[in-house]
């Protein structure tokens, strides 16, 4: 329920990437990640004395990386090509490393 709710605070930011790209998924294909930053998030907070930083630079990264899976998309079809070059574009992007 909190991922869902942080999409939609991210719409209302003005935040539109996860139209096309799911950070959904790319928070469940690094779960541990997630819960490590929350975890740490959390310590103290009986106390009041709970750090939100290691959450927010994690869930800023995710966001910095859905960008970056967009503009890689967007650059596919950018120029327009045959349907085929497009495909054979994406394909060599899933196997090349990135730069």
């Amino acid at each position: 329920m909190s991922r869902l709710l942080t999409t939609l605070l991210l719409y209302k930011s003005g935040f539109y990437v996860g139209k096309y790209i799911s950070l959904e998924a790319k928070i469940a294909k690094n779960k541990d990640l997630y819960y490590d930053a929350l975890g740490q998030a959390q310590i103290g907070w009986h106390e009041c004395k709970e750090d939100a930083v290691p959450f927010i630079k994690y869930l800023l990264g995710t966001i910095l990386a859905a960008y970056k899976d967009f503009g890689v998309r967007f650059a596919l079809v950018e120029t327009k090509r045959s349907a085929l070059e497009t495909v054979r574009r994406a394909t060599l992007n899933l196997w090349l490393p990135a730069n």
